[in-house]
């Protein structure tokens, strides 16, 4: 009888389709500037906008930290 071997997706493997910012081995401190930054050049107004900040944070942050996936 074969063994069934559960994979898990590429998403989860990594991280890089994740939904939080920073991985654990990254620096948080430098995602929360990054965000910062944003919220101060962007000025969402109202909890839509604001999502829409965070969203462009943590996009932002995985394409600046590919290295950190492979």
């Amino acid at each position: 009888m074969a063994v069934r071997v559960k994979k898990l997706s590429p998403a989860l493997k990594h991280g890089g389709y994740s939904a939080i910012g920073p991985l654990p081995v990254e620096d948080r401190a430098a995602f929360e500037k990054l965000h910062r930054d944003l919220q101060a050049e962007l000025r969402p107004d109202g909890p839509f906008e604001k999502d829409i900040v965070a969203d462009i944070a943590r996009c932002m942050w995985r394409k600046n930290h590919l290295d950190t996936l492979r």
